[in-house]
């Protein structure tokens, strides 16, 4: 089991944030300004137009900084959880990158999801 206390955690969501602490997260964690961080997220929606999905995406995704002791709790069916733990990747990346494929392959992805679902065990022991 990882121990999420002594874990570096980057992709989170602060909780005391304006809208849903995914601005100030990203800013503490990578120690920028939140101002610096909300004015370029702000522009990515005006100009491009997927800030807003990518925020929501994130919002989503990232555990809240006061709920780390539950950020391998089962989402859906606890594939990213696993993803997370094995691969020793976080857990929010792993939800965030589940998120894009799944948007990006209009819903394909989600065969791999439940195949993924059957293949990882439960007990986070090797398949071979």
């Amino acid at each position: 089991m990882i121990d999420l206390a002594q874990k570096n955690w980057h992709w989170i969501r602060a909780e005391d944030g304006v809208l849903g602490g995914v601005c100030l997260g990203m800013a503490r964690q990578f120690d920028l300004s939140p101002l610096l961080v909300r004015i370029v997220w702000l522009m990515s929606v005006m100009f491009f137009g997927t800030g807003l999905a990518l925020y929501v995406a994130c919002l989503i995704a990232f555990p809240r900084s006061d709920k780390l002791d539950h950020a391998h709790d089962k989402m859906i069916m606890g594939v990213c959880a696993r993803i997370g733990q094995r691969g020793d990747i976080e857990v929010g990346l792993a939800r965030l990158i589940a998120l894009f494929l799944l948007c990006s392959t209009f819903g394909a992805a989600l065969i791999g999801y439940i195949v993924l679902h059957f293949v990882l065990n439960q007990n986070n022991k090797s398949i071979v």
